[in-house]
């Protein structure tokens, strides 16, 4: 029976990799040498490379939402301002202080146009990140919009959010800045301002 300890090993030395090397500099033997595995050892788990990328990209997915439901506490449910500093802090501490899964995001956003599987997998993480946002702050706070613009707000935070990540890592700026802006734009388009 596999082990859920070598598993998740390789998946965080395939991430290491990925980070420094992007997922096309990355090989096997790349990721077994990062996690103290003899290659064959990831055969083991993983049968090929692609297995990994899928399985990698679905935890990168989850640890963002793990993250948000770690820290969801201290923001007031009821309070708007709240629920959307919310998916920013998150963000921000993605940009600022987990830069590694700021970068493999972005390069399997890139692989998704070249590959079905790690297609999926990335279209059901901004599927479920879009629910989340529609949960928590459209179907609560955005009573008066249309529906077309319930249904397309989720994208355009999305679209905030992900910005920020490529420009901030292009060029620093004031990313607080930027989201306290955000912030204001959000709100707006829910307030119907």
């Amino acid at each position: 029976m596999k082990d859920n300890a070598g598993e998740e090993k390789i998946l965080t030395a395939a991430m290491n990799v990925i980070s420094d090397k992007t997922i096309s500099g990355t090989r096997m033997r790349l990721i077994a040498k990062e996690a103290g595995f003899a290659q064959s050892n990831i055969n083991y788990y993983f049968k090929d490379k692609n297995e990994v990328l899928t399985k990698l990209s679905k935890h990168v997915s989850q640890y963002c939402f793990d993250f948000r439901d770690q820290i969801r506490d201290g923001y007031d449910r009821d309070n708007l301002e709240d629920q959307i500093e919310l998916f920013i802090q998150q963000k921000l501490d993605f940009i600022l202080d987990e830069k590694s899964y700021d970068f493999v995001e972005m390069d399997f956003w890139l692989q998704t146009r070249v590959n079905p599987e790690i297609k999926q997998s990335v279209s059901e993480g901004y599927q479920y990140w879009r629910d989340e946002i529609d949960r928590e702050i459209i179907s609560r706070f955005g009573g008066s919009m249309s529906e077309r613009e319930k249904k397309f707000l989720p994208y355009v935070i999305i679209s905030l959010l992900q910005g920020a990540t490529i420009q901030y890592h292009l060029e620093e700026f004031d990313v607080r800045a930027y989201f306290d802006y955000c912030k204001k734009i959000i709100k707006a388009a829910i307030k119907g301002l």
